[in-house]
Formats: structure tokens, sequence, C-alpha cells
């Protein structure tokens, strides 16, 4: 896919690089058998945390997500990996992850917020796995903007 062309009902034309693909293996909530994804930075403002996580098949499905890396001091900048998780994404360390996390939109951006039962973990090779945490101690959304 390197260089390819692909054509996004919402964005229009995006230019791939295979770095930005990446693969589910056992899909993406709440699309299981839509294992194919790719990144889509965003190339507005220079900053501007939000990106987009675009499906391959169906090409009408996308995400916004926000690298957890943007929240410094909070519990969700360095969540608990299993160690299930970093096997299926190969890696070994937590410095080899990148963290998104899936951010729900409004029309104030102030009352935006992120799903905090349900990461993306990235892999050092684009393997990726959304991990529903099953705790009672998380709330399911945090706001993006406190």
């Amino acid at each position: 896919m390197d260089g390819s062309v692909f054509t996004s009902p919402t964005l229009g034309d995006i230019n791939l690089q295979e770095c930005q693909r990446l693969t589910f293996p056992d899909g993406i909530l709440p699309w299981g058998a839509a294992a194919k994804w790719f990144r889509v930075p965003n190339e507005g403002e220079e900053g501007n945390p939000f990106h987009w996580l675009h499906c391959e098949d169906p090409n009408n499905l996308m995400l916004t997500v926000v690298p957890a890396d943007i929240f410094k001091d909070e519990w969700w900048a360095h969540p608990d990996v299993p160690e299930h998780i970093m096997d299926k994404i190969e890696a070994s360390n937590f410095d080899e992850i990148e963290v998104l996390w899936v951010v729900t939109l409004t029309n104030n951006i102030l009352e935006c917020t992120i799903n905090t039962l349900a990461p993306i973990f990235i892999g050092p090779n684009n393997v990726a796995v959304q991990h529903v945490f099953m705790d009672a101690e998380r709330n399911a959304r945090e706001l993006l903007f406190k």
C-alpha cells in the first residue's frame, strides 16, 4: 500500500504509506469483522491531538482518536497493559507501545470525552488490539479537556 491512494467518503483521497496501516486481529468494537484500519494524521494546526482511524472495508467507518501521551499526569497516560495483550501486539515492554483513546465528539469541544474502558494498544509491527477493561474503578467516559 506504499504510496497508494485510498478514497474516503468523508475525507476524500488519502495518500497512504504502509506505516499507517493497522491490523486488528480481533477486530475493533463494535465492528468485529473490520480488521484492517489505517491512521490518518490531522494535517491541520500543529499540535492538534485529534487523528482518525479509518477502516479499509467497509470504508465508511472512522474513529476519532487521541494519543495517550498528551495526558502527561493522568492515569490514562500509561494504562496497565495485560500480558496477553503484550503478546498479541508483539511488544516486550511499554516503551514499544502506542496507546490511543477513542474520542466521543460533541457540538461543544469542552464536552468531548475519551472512552477509558477500551484503549487501543499498537505494537511495534502495527498490530493493534482494543482491550476492554472490566473493572468498576474506571469511568467509561472522561472529559478530554478538564
